[in-house]
């Protein structure tokens, strides 16, 4: 591994503790912002103050338009994915939270690994690692533990 590479792997590691440290803190805001907020409002008003933000700050870290660069049929991937991920999948995690709590919603939505990983290896033709394999007993021991 090289001096690059390696100083890559340090900035992945630290931005994805990072992550998962705003994952916490947003989750945590969200149980008290949902509690007597309709779902779809308040994940309606999540996402389009998230795609705001985004937009500015695409536009600041490039030149250009937002759009141009991309062809019909990438934004039309892109559209699905945004319906079905962050559309769908922001209402069925809001309603967890709000039902659930946020301990046990955030707890289990870090099983996505256990569907992304089979999904990539099928969809995609990703190589499965046994590292994939090893991180996705650790994802169900984890949860296991956290939920039992």
């Amino acid at each position: 591994m090289t001096v690059g590479e390696n100083r890559d792997r340090r900035l992945g590691v630290v931005l994805a503790v990072l992550s998962s440290l705003c994952f916490a803190a947003s989750t945590s805001i969200l149980k008290v912002g949902v509690q007597n907020v309709d779902v779809v409002v308040a994940g309606t008003i999540r996402l389009s103050l998230t795609a705001v933000l985004l937009l500015v700050w695409r536009s600041t870290m490039m030149q250009g338009p937002p759009f141009r660069a991309y062809g019909p049929r990438a934004l039309l991937v892109i559209a699905v994915a945004a319906i079905i991920g962050s559309g769908i999948g922001t209402m069925t995690y809001l309603t967890a939270v709000q039902q659930a709590g946020a301990a046990l919603a955030s707890t289990l939505a870090t099983t996505a690994p256990l569907f992304a990983t089979p999904l990539s290896a099928i969809f995609l033709k990703e190589r499965l690692t046994r590292r994939n394999v090893v991180g996705m007993l650790l994802c169900v021991t984890g949860v296991w533990l956290v939920v039992l």
